[in-house]
């Protein structure tokens, strides 16, 4: 009947939100000007209400969160780790951690779950995998380093003796040997923190 993108204060009369998916109907699409660039929220949705195209939304009531945060990102992995999230997608094999079956630890590398280690990572002896790690696949772990509560995507490289806690690495990030990488630090794709260097958030 009504969609209002954005509203302020004292045009909210509902508390839903809208979020999630869009199904659109071929046809639909004629309403959107070619060529320029153009709201799905402010214009093509209104003007679907205006000229009468059935409009249908599903109220979902169950687990929900705005992951538009580095807190909140990695809340969302700490909730499906924890099984508080159910996901499909997640059944741990050692420990409360999921190990794919093609990663390597090494003997004498500690794993502390709950956690993911994905396809092809390397886990060096004498590193250690603490709790609400993500380390995705690719990626390699040095001796003597240490990742805890951290999302590590594709391919990073942790040297020797590194830290990386709470932070969030992108593809192909490189932390140096005895690098520090602590709280709420993000680094975005192939950004490489250098030996001995000390990262923390403000």
């Amino acid at each position: 009947l009504r969609f209002l993108e954005k509203p302020s204060y004292d045009e909210i009369t509902c508390n839903t939100i809208n979020a999630g998916i869009y199904v659109l109907e071929p046809e639909t699409l004629a309403y959107m000007p070619k060529g320029t660039n153009y709201s799905i929220e402010r214009g093509f949705f209104p003007t679907l209400l205006d000229n009468k195209v059935p409009f249908f939304a599903y109220i979902h009531d169950g687990y929900w969160i705005d992951i538009g945060t580095p807190q909140q990102y990695l809340q969302v992995h700490h909730d499906i780790l924890s099984r508080k999230l159910a996901f499909n997608g997640f059944v741990p094999n050692a420990g409360g951690t999921f190990v794919d079956p093609e990663a390597v630890i090494e003997p004498g590398a500690k794993i502390i779950g709950p956690g993911y280690i994905g396809k092809n990572a390397i886990i060096r002896s004498g590193a250690q995998i603490e709790p609400y790690s993500v380390v995705g696949p690719n990626c390699l772990i040095q001796r003597g380093s240490t990742v805890g509560n951290s999302v590590l995507w594709s391919g990073v490289r942790v040297g020797e003796d590194a830290r990386v806690k709470g932070a969030l690495l992108g593809r192909s990030a490189h932390i140096g040997n005895n690098a520090m990488v602590e709280g709420d630090v993000v680094l975005g794709d192939k950004t490489v923190v250098t030996d001995f260097s000390k990262l923390t958030a403000l």
